[in-house]
């Protein structure tokens, strides 16, 4: 980079390298915990003759919320491509 005009460690204090900042986490994987929230739905769904309340719909919700890690008000589904 010198050999070009270029200081290294200006463009990196510029981009905010070397900074005490830690990094994202990486994104959790969807696909696996996709799978495995359908086979949960599943599990739970056979219970059920497919009458559905309101508060056995809750209970579920509720569930698969708590096993999860799912905020109330969170999205099952991520709809981000």
């Amino acid at each position: 980079m010198a050999d070009n005009g270029f200081d290294a460690k200006s463009i990196g204090d510029t981009a905010g390298v070397g900074g005490s900042q830690m990094p994202p986490p990486p994104p959790p994987n969807e696909a696996s915990n996709s799978s495995e929230m359908v086979s949960f739905l599943e599990e739970l769904l056979e219970n059920y003759d497919n009458q559905l309340s309101d508060d056995d719909k809750d209970s579920i919700l509720s569930a698969v919320q708590e096993k999860f890690g799912i905020n109330e008000g969170d999205s099952l589904i991520n709809v981000k491509a």
